[in-house]
């Protein structure tokens, strides 16, 4: 039975989602059938796959599956990891240090000579409180915006750049994938972002968990080893470590913003 006989006519009920699963054959990238299963389901279903199983995940995304679809994803995982980060940290330092900054006491409340003064009895404490988190909104109004169209093109400018990489080691050889595939591997890797609401830890923890997301991506969409796609992902810091090195060691020849 082919393929279009799976697929319901115009008159057909759809399947239930909870039987799509069903219809493909292999491992599959949930977020490529976000149509079928729903997006929020797709989201959670492929964040958690990239995350315990990055091989399966991208074993099961498309070669050639467009830049819309891994773009999307990369948006929404990189705004909610924003925003848990920004909100645990609030948390820790709240319960760190409960008479610090930034927690809500201080927002409703003011201090005078020393000592606190209740902003919600006091008329002017509680308009600097209210402007304080009106602040807030609006900044975030403004910023995701800008958010959304910042982080495509740093994307892309990262994406061309590792590219670029893979072709001068040899990684692009046996790739069926081309651009989509490098766009895909990175967009994907944004998931280990999600680690990072982790206080203290949690910027180390992502920013080597998306290294390696990346490098397995590299391997399993262009086919090649992973030795190649490691290097070609080392290879971009290769230039500002060596630079650090020679002048950690005092071989810089110049000095920047040295004088004669």
């Amino acid at each position: 039975m082919s393929d279009q006989h799976l697929r319901p006519g115009p008159g057909e009920p759809h399947l239930p989602r909870g039987d799509v699963a069903a219809v493909s054959e292999g491992p599959t990238n949930p977020w490529e059938q976000r149509a079928e299963i729903g997006w929020r389901k797709a989201l959670w279903l492929a964040s958690k796959l990239f995350l315990v199983k990055p091989v399966e995940g991208y074993d099961g995304t498309q070669r050639r599956g467009g830049f819309r679809g891994p773009l999307l994803f990369a948006l929404v995982v990189c705004f909610v990891a924003a925003f848990m980060a920004e909100l645990f940290d609030a948390l820790y330092q709240l319960a760190i240090d409960p008479e610090g900054s930034g927690n809500l006491g201080d927002i409703l409340d003011l201090k005078v000579d020393g000592e606190r003064v209740d902003g919600l009895r006091w008329l002017p404490g509680s308009l600097i409180g209210i402007a304080g988190i009106g602040g807030c909104i609006v900044g975030l109004v403004i910023g995701v915006p800008v958010f959304a169209l910042m982080l495509p093109l740093v994307m892309l400018a990262w994406t061309g750049i590792l590219h670029l990489c893979l072709r001068l080691v040899g990684g692009l050889r046996s790739s069926e994938a081309g651009y989509q595939g490098t766009w895909a591997a990175v967009c994907y890797a944004t998931v280990a972002l999600i680690p990072g609401v982790v206080p203290v830890i949690g910027d180390l923890l992502s920013f080597l968990w998306l290294g390696l997301l990346q490098g397995i991506g590299f391997w399993r969409l262009h086919r090649t080893t992973p030795i190649r796609a490691t290097v070609a992902l080392l290879l971009p810091f290769t230039i500002p470590a060596t630079l650090w090195l020679l002048k950690w060691l005092g071989w810089f020849p110049i000095e920047p913003g040295g004088g004669p």
